[in-house]
């Protein structure tokens, strides 16, 4: 059975609560992420979304503009997260439970990974190709008038 510690991002783009909004969202985009958490002195104290960051923006001129404000301004304090033992089942059904799409995997503590909606759908989409392609073979077997036990 998979579990999040198999399928989660290990090292993790974080940022701080003192940060600016505009520095986190610079930080997104450069590493083409959704999902920040927001760590202090190693300590797990939130969580910044895209949408936390463009719901204070303005757009001007075809520019997102980013307004003068600190990450903890925008980011959700109340985090939501599951354990490295987690089964993808339970972190999938917490996902849609709380309408989120990621969420910080967590030990004593200690940030030490993220899943995020793209994780889980990527693990569908390679199982699903996978159980295809063993299908096709045993097809192939039996056609070919080999054993198919």
């Amino acid at each position: 059975m998979l579990r999040a510690k198999n399928v989660m991002t290990a090292d993790v783009v974080t940022t701080a609560s003192k940060q600016t909004l505009d520095d986190a969202y610079r930080l997104m985009r450069a590493f083409a992420i959704r999902h920040l958490p927001v760590v202090d002195d190693g300590a797990l104290v939130g969580m910044l979304s895209e949408g936390d960051v463009l719901i204070h923006a303005e757009l001007a001129e075809g520019q997102v503009e980013i307004p003068d404000l600190q990450v903890k301004d925008a980011m959700t304090t109340n985090v939501i997260s599951c354990f490295p033992q987690s089964t993808l089942s339970d972190v999938a059904s917490t996902m849609v439970k709380f309408k989120i799409d990621s969420l910080p995997v967590v030990e004593d503590g200690k940030l030490v990974g993220i899943l995020t909606t793209t994780d889980l759908l990527d693990i569908f989409c390679r199982r699903r190709a996978a159980t295809r392609v063993a299908a096709t073979e045993r097809k192939r077997e039996a056609a070919a008038g080999g054993d198919v036990s």
